[in-house]
């Protein structure tokens, strides 16, 4: 896996892009790094400049994760966003003791069944294509998807230069993961970040979260929507690097989840 490091301090954090996105995913919190941090960021594997994975699975995936995460040198805060989380997350439980704390950005903790749909044997593909692989579906999307993102983003402009057949395949990894439960191996410190504008399926997870580890933080950035890293770069900044000032969100209800 292609690893980018900034900074030199010796508070460690490792980075995973979400879905459809790249390890550049993170730029927007560098003009934000204290100086007494180090942040690598990974490109996993078929995504961006890494390599696609020998096995589209997800034993195989997790695998080359441990073997980015074995290759810095102290423990580290795990900072993942949504399908970033989720596999680095799994990836963890095989070596948890170089986790130190865990913040998850805008993460499903169930896996809705919008993207299941382009899981289903060659109608899931054609349906892929139409959405994602041609500017007019992604035109398309996008508008559809205004509501969950703030006016300067745009959710479909990433998928212009991507390999369609790596997201496909990381729709069907996602699907091998069984339930949000058995990452509550990981016990460490736990900080979860959504936007108020993201997807219902995001909204809900927190609450998921909360209820596999009750003493985490929940922070609900109001305005803010999936694409919280470049919406809400100052807050989700503090709230990384230095903990937040802000009180964390409440307003919280309990609910079973699967992804």
């Amino acid at each position: 896996m292609f690893v980018e490091r900034y900074g030199n301090g010796p508070r460690v954090f490792f980075c995973l892009h979400g879905w459809n996105a790249n390890h550049r995913s993170f730029e927007s919190l560098l003009q934000y790094l204290p100086p007494d941090v180090t942040l690598y960021a990974a490109d996993l594997p078929g995504c961006g400049s890494s390599p696609p994975p020998e096995n589209p699975d997800l034993k195989s995936i997790s695998a080359e994760i441990v073997r980015a995460f074995q290759s810095v040198p102290s423990s580290f805060t795990l900072v993942g966003h949504c399908t970033g989380a989720l596999l680095g997350m799994h990836a963890g439980l095989a070596c948890p003791w170089l986790i130190e704390r865990v913040v998850l950005i805008d993460a499903f903790a169930e896996w809705p069944w919008y993207f299941r749909i382009f899981t289903v044997p060659t109608w899931g593909r054609f349906t892929y294509a139409c959405t994602f692989a041609n500017p007019a579906g992604r035109w398309i999307a996008n508008a559809a998807l205004a509501s969950r993102r703030t006016a300067e983003t745009n959710f479909t402009e990433g998928f212009a230069g991507v390999r369609h057949d790596v997201n496909l395949q990381y729709l069907k990894i996602i699907t091998e993961l069984d339930s949000a439960e058995q990452l509550a191996g990981l016990q460490v410190p736990v900080d979860v970040i959504f936007g108020s504008r993201t997807f219902q399926a995001v909204r809900r997870s927190a609450s998921t979260w909360k209820r596999i580890w009750p003493g985490c933080n929940v922070w609900e950035l109001p305005g803010t929507g999936h694409l919280a890293l470049r919406e809400a770069a100052p807050e989700i900044s503090e709230i990384v690097f230095q903990g937040g000032v802000c009180q964390p969100s409440l307003a919280l209800t309990s609910s079973s989840a699967r992804f």
